[in-house]
């Protein structure tokens, strides 16, 4: 079901010793405040939309950071999905870069890079790229990638666009 707007009042208000919550209604506005935020060293929390069945609902209900800060592997696992330390994290990536960062095989330039929209594939990090993304790259070089384009994800994908041309 949708969540009502009491109900996402009720959730905010009980975790407000926790959280920040921002309610910026302006799209740009609210894209530019996260870019910046994320680009800072700072997590946020994106949440939107229906409750999901089958494939993940990516980009609605994730925590997200900086890849390039690898220290924030360690916060997140602990503090805030109080799991093992060691987890990486799952990139999104968009689909028409994401044969830059990563190995996505022989077929993947046919399907416009975009060939793990539900994080289904684990991907290699190109050599060349693995210091760049330490907080989503594996110690064995791999990463389970999701690929994001505007037509699937129209919101996360200028998300992604915009912290893509900040950083």
């Amino acid at each position: 079901p949708m969540p009502t707007d009491v109900s996402m009042k009720e959730a905010t208000e009980w975790a407000s010793p926790w959280i920040e919550v921002d309610t910026i209604r302006d799209e740009k506005e609210r894209i530019d405040m996260m870019v910046e935020e994320i680009a800072s060293g700072g997590v946020i929390a994106l949440y939107g939309g229906r409750s999901e069945l089958g494939p993940r609902a990516l980009g609605h209900r994730s925590i997200l950071a900086d890849p390039r800060k690898k220290g924030l592997v360690r916060f997140i696992n602990e503090f805030v999905k109080k799991r093992e330390s060691f987890r990486p994290f799952a990139p999104s990536a968009l689909a028409e870069y994401a044969g830059d960062w990563f190995d996505l095989g022989e077929h993947a330039e046919a399907s416009g890079y975009n060939v793990s929209p539900y994080m289904s594939i684990t991907a290699q990090v190109k050599e060349s790229k693995r210091d760049l993304i330490p907080a989503v790259t594996h110690v064995d070089g791999s990463s389970r990638l999701q690929t994001v384009t505007p037509e699937a994800e129209p919101f996360y994908h200028r998300l992604i666009s915009a912290f893509y041309k900040a950083t």
